[in-house]
């Protein structure tokens, strides 16, 4: 899958979880160079100071067939969706 932002776009592979409903994770390690924080916003928390770094819109577009089940672990929210969801 590509998933892009106003900021840029990274490929990656893909799965259907359980996570709440039009929510995305992505970690940062993919990608490369931290391509995954380098598609969210420049802002920072003003209290803590501490970079937003995981926010942001973005948009998810299929770019290729699935290759079968994935590696990641399965358990709680990164559980595969049930089928047909």
């Amino acid at each position: 899958m590509e998933v892009c932002t106003p900021r840029g776009s990274v490929q990656l592979p893909a799965r259907i979880g359980q996570g709440p409903p039009g929510t995305v994770f992505v970690p940062f390690h993919y990608g490369g160079d931290g391509a995954a924080n380098e598609l969210t916003i420049t802002a920072w928390d003003p209290v803590s100071k501490q970079p937003m770094f995981k926010v942001c819109g973005c948009r998810v577009q299929r770019i290729g067939p699935g290759n079968g089940r994935s590696p990641a672990p399965e358990v709680a929210a990164s559980a595969p969706a049930a089928a047909g969801r």
